[in-house]
């Protein structure tokens, strides 16, 4: 081999090796990242905006590592003279419609402005209202929601389902293409393969619309659940081991996602799921124009679509980066060399007083309110409509409400309404009898006899009663956890007066409240607080913000205002019971 071949191959091969070890960072599908967004328009073309405002096409382009064989492929974008490699191999074929390339020619150019973000909630609110006829008007602002939080996916760590409960020929199907239509990479699967939405999700960052979800699932263990139930939170992953290679598959599943039911919601998957409630509607005219829905919703997408590519890099650096947590300064800063214990409340306080940033404090005091995955879900909404600069708290709230009381249905009726009962039954016939109180004043009843007591229940109302496994499944819903509030004490049980050691269930204030019973502080609180009608007036200090016990509702919440009461007292006030007052005050025609 002559010496310029020799040169030839060592410069092929060092190409090569550049090449491989060039960043991959782009996603077939479009994204961002520190300096541009990019949105697939058309096969093999990309559109793009970066953060210093330029606009521009990208076409996709193919280099190999041996270009004389054509072997090896690396597929790029060119954007400002700099070439940016995907990650993978971009589709022959997107499942989600693009905008029409004209209009995103003319944004280019500077001959078409994006709507501005109340503009553009007006217009997925009229679009929606026009098509769609919900009994409850409010959750309108939570479908509207979702749909902002599809273009805001890509600087979100966590998102919200949508879940839409109605009759057969109540409007679930048509809600749902609605919905999707207008949401960033939109997709109404009829292939519920769990591999093919996985993949799909993956490959193509879809916002994935499932109908009828609880038939299609099947069990609550099926593939399809366990995808919706990774798929809420950045990072998780859907993993199953292949039929035919063996070999386990992973695939990152993140991302909005709606379906409908019509029954109910998978007990995991209905905590990160927002419900809306559809009916068959009595305006004939809305079958009608929903043959119009498709163009319009075209419109709409489209203004979504150049909204998202004028705003998401502000979002992204302006918003959440200040608000989102820096981890690794907090753990430099609480495990350096110079300190190395570890200060797990300091910590948490430093975390939560960061995230809340993202919230006003009226919020915080909402999302207090509200326990589990459901705080976490009404941050989120919360935060979404903070981003935008949108104003919809009251609608989110009252859609949560709604959503806690169908939760709590779960345990009104069946197997655990009659558990309830039973738990009931028993602390109100125990809870004055000493032998049957603990040394912190707690109620605790001995495992067997709840148990004896429930099976007794069951067969009289069902027949047939429980194993001892499901039995302690059911008493986690009433939060009687082992370790916590489930230990041996000494106590008497039916046919044994005598006080033994046995393992008993302590029936804590937590156990109390999802049994719905009222404890003597929450008792306490009704008794002593005030009526709004005893408030004079009401007035905000210059105080810090400090969580108090409001005079009115007897709720602990942070707050700065104050009232005077019609007898001179002055107390505080939370800020819910200031917008009561004030709301009673203008329906009285004026202050008192």
């Amino acid at each position: 081999m002559s010496v310029l071949k020799e040169l030839e191959k060592l410069e092929a091969e060092e190409k090569a090796k550049q090449l491989r070890e060039a960043p991959h960072v782009l996603h077939p599908a479009g994204g961002l990242t520190d300096k541009f967004v990019y949105e697939p328009v058309a096969l093999g073309k990309y559109v793009y905006k970066t953060v210093d405002g330029e606009k521009g096409f990208a076409n996709l382009k193919v280099e190999y590592e041996d270009e004389e064989q054509q072997r090896h492929p690396h597929w790029f974008i060119e954007i400002a003279g700099v070439r940016w490699y995907f990650k993978a191999k971009p589709p022959k074929e997107f499942l989600f419609d693009f905008p029409p390339l004209e209009t995103v020619e003319k944004w280019v150019k500077g001959e078409r402005q994006s709507l501005s973000t109340e503009q553009l909630w007006k217009l997925n609110g009229v679009y929606l209202r026009t098509f769609l006829d919900f009994p409850r008007p409010f959750e309108f602002s939570v479908v509207q929601l979702f749909v902002q939080q599809s273009w805001l996916s890509e600087i979100l760590p966590v998102v919200f389902y949508l879940g839409v409960k109605g009759e057969f020929g109540g409007g679930k199907t048509v809600t749902g293409e609605s919905v999707v239509l207008v949401c960033r990479h939109g997709y109404f699967t009829g292939n519920c393969s769990p591999p093919f939405v996985a993949r799909a999700i993956q490959d193509h960052k879809i916002t994935l619309m499932v109908d009828e979800l609880d038939t299609v699932a099947g069990t609550k263990d099926s593939d399809l659940n366990s995808i919706f139930r990774q798929g809420y939170r950045r990072g998780l992953k859907y993993s199953r081991v292949n039929p035919d290679t063996l070999e386990t598959e992973s695939y990152e599943v993140f991302g909005p996602k709606l379906f409908t039911v019509h029954s109910e919601i998978e007990e995991a998957l209905q905590t990160r799921t927002v419900p809306i409630h559809v009916r068959e509607t009595s305006d004939y005219r809305v079958p009608i124009v929903n043959l119009d829905k498709y163009a319009f919703g075209r419109f709409v997408y489209t203004e979504n679509f150049l909204w998202y590519l004028d705003n998401i890099l502000t979002f992204k650096t302006n918003h959440m980066h200040s608000a989102a947590l820096d981890t690794l300064d907090i753990l430099d800063l609480f495990f350096s060399d110079y300190n190395v214990e570890i200060q797990e409340e300091e910590i948490r306080k430093t975390l939560f007083e960061k995230r809340k940033t993202l919230l006003r404090e009226r919020q915080v005091s909402q999302v207090s309110q509200v326990s589990g995955r459901n705080t976490e879900l009404l941050f989120l909404c919360f935060a979404i409509s903070n981003l935008v600069g949108i104003q919809c708290d009251n609608d989110v709230v009252k859609t949560f409400q709604q959503k806690l009381i169908e939760e709590g249905e779960r345990t009104e009726i069946g197997y655990l309404g009659v558990l309830r009962q039973v738990l009931t039954d028993l602390w109100i016939e125990k809870k004055d009898n000493k032998d049957y109180i603990t040394e912190d004043g707690l109620v605790k009843i001995s495992n067997k006899e709840i148990y004896d007591k429930y099976n007794q229940a069951l067969k009289k109302e069902y027949g047939q009663g429980v194993s001892p496994a499901t039995f302690k499944e059911f008493m986690l819903e009433f939060g009687f956890s082992d370790a916590l509030n489930r230990t041996k004490l000494e106590v008497p049980i039916p046919g044994d007066p005598e006080k033994k050691s046995r393992l008993c269930n302590i029936f804590t204030e937590r156990v109390l409240r999802k049994l719905g019973i009222d404890t003597e502080k929450e008792a306490e609180k009704k008794e002593t607080s005030l009526k709004l009608e005893d408030l004079k007036a009401v007035y905000w200090t210059d105080k810090p913000l400090t969580e108090k016990e409001c005079g009115v509702c007897g709720y602990v919440k942070p707050t700065v205002w104050q009232g005077e009461t019609v007898r001179g007292d002055v107390i505080p006030v939370c800020e819910d019971c200031v917008m009561q007052f004030e709301k009673l005050r203008k329906v009285g025609g004026g202050e008192k």
